[in-house]
């Protein structure tokens, strides 16, 4: 996920014998197993097209090479809020979970320093992959 000059880590895993990550409530969230080319080409294609918040998915060709499958402008606001941190654009990682809302306020508004509400979201533990069985 881009969401002005962040970006978040997430990696959303197939169903076994399938091809699609969409529903398969198989993710991780750990920033050293995120392809750090996909951040940037993630960086470079919504500065290029000036968005300020999109989803690109990423799958991998036999080379190895990543390619952007599809790009999305919606998201649920728990796919931000889980993941423990994000990139800036100069690729540092700065840890904290962030409300999608708070974020797009805090940069329309131009608050940098605006309060983030203290609350968290109802997530399934077992949607979030600590290993390597996918």
């Amino acid at each position: 996920h881009v969401i002005g000059r962040r970006a978040f880590p997430l990696i959303r895993y197939v169903r076994k014998n399938d091809f699609r990550a969409s529903g398969s409530g198989r993710y991780t969230l750990k920033p050293a197993k995120v392809d750090r080319r996909c951040v940037q080409i993630a960086f470079d294609i919504s500065k290029r097209f000036g968005f300020y918040s999109m989803t690109f998915d990423f799958l991998f060709d036999q080379s190895g090479q990543p390619l952007i499958s599809e790009i999305s402008y919606t998201r649920p606001d728990w796919g931000v809020w889980i993941c423990p941190g994000h990139w800036d654009e100069q690729m540092n990682w700065h840890e904290g979970h962030y409300w999608l809302q708070y974020l797009i306020l805090m940069d329309m508004l131009k608050i940098p320093d605006l309060k983030q509400p203290e609350m968290e979201p109802e997530i399934d533990p077992r949607w979030i992959a600590d290993d390597d069985s996918f």
